[in-house]
């Protein structure tokens, strides 16, 4: 008789099956992994920084807030700072040279 160092067939037809099993829990757990990082990444693109859409989300976001002032001035954000009413308080450099604050609501408003 030939020894394998397998017990019985049984053995011999599950010793591939295991690193088999392994390598699709991997796959599985990568795919899963995958699908939640893409879907969190569509959500914070469907609320995007328009300000209309703000309503959807329960606080706007600092990046938010300096696109919305961004867009509305053509200017450049210097900094965001946030406000006790949930909104922030953004300094951008005009195209005309001046620093102007502008207070955004936690709507995404500008005030």
């Amino acid at each position: 008789m030939h020894r394998t160092g397998y017990n019985s067939r049984m053995d011999i037809l599950t010793a591939g099956t295991e690193s088999i099993r392994t390598r699709v829990k991997t796959l599985l757990v990568i795919v899963v992994l995958g699908f939640g990082v893409l879907s969190a990444g569509a959500d914070v693109r469907s609320v995007g920084s328009s300000p209309e859409l703000f309503a959807e989300a329960k606080q706007i976001t600092a990046q938010q807030a300096m696109a919305v002032v961004r867009r509305s001035t053509g200017g450049r954000v210097v900094s965001a700072m946030p406000t006790k009413d949930g909104g922030f308080k953004v300094r951008v450099l005009l195209p005309n040279g001046r620093v102007k604050t502008v207070r955004v609501d936690s709507s995404g408003s500008i005030r």
